[in-house]
Formats: C-alpha cells, structure tokens, sequence
C-alpha cells in the first residue's frame, strides 16, 4: 500500500510525497505531491504517515495529480 509523507524540514523540498508499490521495482517509488493533491488527500482524511489506497494513488498519477523522475516502463 502507498504511504503519504511529509518531507523533513531539513531537505529544501516542502510538502509532501507519496512512497508508491511499483510492481518491477524491490522499493517504493517516490511520487511527487503538489499542493492541489495533497489538498485532496487532506480533504480524504489522510495525513504524514497514513496508508493511502494503490488505486487511489495511481489514478490521480493518470490524471497527472502525481509525478515522478523515474521513467515507468508498462
């Protein structure tokens, strides 16, 4: 299951990121929060360190509410 977290005040990132299964990978992958996705999360009751629904995740990845560094091959 994804993880919403919050980056640590001493990294020059603010808000938060989403540590995401990613089934060709051993680790999570780190997905890029922005303000309006972190408001629909906090909206949906989930905080720093809560267990966020894979489906949930990756749908508003699809719609672009999601972004990565990593290249994802299908």
């Amino acid at each position: 299951m994804a993880v919403l977290k919050r980056y640590a005040d001493s990294t020059p990132k603010d808000g938060y990121f989403v540590h995401a299964p990613f089934s060709d990978l051993p680790h999570p992958l780190p997905l890029q929060t922005p303000k309006i996705t972190e408001e629909i999360y906090k909206e949906l009751g989930y905080g720093h360190g809560d267990n966020v629904p894979n489906e949930l995740t990756w749908k508003l990845y699809d719609v672009g509410l999601h972004w990565t560094e990593f290249y994802l091959v299908a």
